[in-house]
């Protein structure tokens, strides 16, 4: 998960829709009436005659394709950050109203959202739940009332991270898991805070997550340091050559930390957040005798960079 900038008023139009108001006063007596194709944005093209959906389209670019998530390439699934027909483990009956809101949609994969392994309809939250009547204004809803940064939707402080919100890198970092099966994330704010929770309710832990952290991001990393290594011990390179060949590793890494199409791109960004966090995730799997050599060098870089 990373901080995405969306503008949360400037809204597709299928979700501006002049009689917004009134399918949404129906879907209040039936909530079996919120319609897919809207909040997708299903539409024909003129010229084309291709059915499109802009919804999916406005997300898919916004997010580059990813899982809002956990920041995997994927087929694209509309997500409501708040379910919008039940949630639970507790009476409360969805927030409907939230069906066709801009802000509570964001593209997920599969894995992520799924109900029994995934999100769901899992929606915990640390105050008291919004309802539909706290989102009206003189019996009509309020529809600045229902934009996921307002009260009384903020003020409820769900514990779920919210990816154009908050900013995850705030409260989510990452360690190698306990039994070395990949790159697991861990929460930063606390024992069962958002941080865990969020990691909890997306089972953004999950084997296949781990694996692929390790082996989209760090294993790359390890194996350009193990080169430069073996080129050096081969006399292939000598030693001013082998520093430039690490420093122009730890470039590249930079640079791609920036690069928001790419996956895991918080994870590429803890990377470069300080020279212990570096240490941790890729040096750490190194040989003894190339560990400290590989940190003397990314701390020289690191501090070349920031002075």
């Amino acid at each position: 998960m990373r901080k995405v900038n969306k503008n949360l008023t400037q809204k597709p139009s299928s979700l501006s829709r002049p009689d917004l108001l009134d399918l949404l006063k129906k879907i209040e007596a039936d909530k079996n009436l919120i319609n897919t194709d809207i909040y997708r944005g299903k539409y024909k093209d003129e010229h084309t005659q291709i059915i499109r959906e802009e919804v999916v389209e406005a997300l898919e670019e916004i997010y580059h394709g990813k899982c809002a998530y956990c920041e995997q390439h994927t087929y694209t699934y509309i997500e409501h950050y708040r379910p919008k027909k039940r949630i639970i483990n507790t009476h409360h009956g969805g927030y409907f109203w939230l069906c066709y809101e801009w802000s509570n949609l964001v593209p997920t994969c599969h894995e992520c959202n799924k109900i029994g392994g995934g999100k769901g309809d899992k929606f915990p939250i640390k105050n008291k739940r919004s309802t539909y009547e706290d989102c009206l204004w003189e019996g009509k809803l309020d529809l600045q009332k229902c934009i996921a940064n307002q009260p009384p939707l903020i003020d409820e402080n769900p514990y779920l991270l919210h990816p154009e919100i908050d900013n995850p890198i705030d409260f989510l970092t990452f360690e190698i898991d306990s039994q070395y099966q990949g790159i697991a994330l861990k929460g930063l704010d606390g024992h069962n805070e958002r941080g865990e929770q969020t990691i909890e309710i997306c089972n953004l832990n999950r084997k296949e997550l781990l694996r692929k952290r390790q082996g989209s991001v760090i294993y790359p990393i390890l194996q350009n340091i193990k080169l430069a290594f073996g080129l050096l011990s081969n006399q292939k390179i000598d030693t001013t050559q082998f520093k430039d060949f690490l420093f122009a590793e730890f470039e590249q890494l930079f640079q791609q930390a920036t690069e928001f199409k790419r996956s895991f791109t918080l994870l590429r960004r803890t990377l470069i957040v300080s020279p212990s966090i570096f240490k941790s995730l890729v040096t750490a799997q190194l040989s003894d005798n190339q560990q400290e050599i590989t940190q003397a060098f990314f701390e020289s870089y690191f501090n070349s960079i920031h002075t």
